[in-house]
């Protein structure tokens, strides 16, 4: 049997650069689409944190301060 590298009509096999720079891209914009994300959920978090009403206090309600 004969190789394929001595074969003079097989044109050498092309490598791609451009498809790691595309999958560098999309792993690169997944990765700032969670970073992203979680800093949008702490954002809303500390937002309705601030806003929630507050909590009955005096002294006869329960929870409230003790003396």
């Amino acid at each position: 049997m004969m190789s394929d590298k001595g074969n003079p009509d097989t044109p050498p096999k092309r490598h791609y650069t451009w498809p790691w720079f595309v999958l560098g891209a999309v792993l690169l914009a997944i990765a700032l689409a969670a970073l992203w994300m979680s800093q949008e959920i702490e954002r809303t978090r500390r937002i309705r944190d601030l806003n929630a009403p507050a909590p009955p206090g005096g002294p006869g309600a329960p929870g409230g301060p003790r003396r």
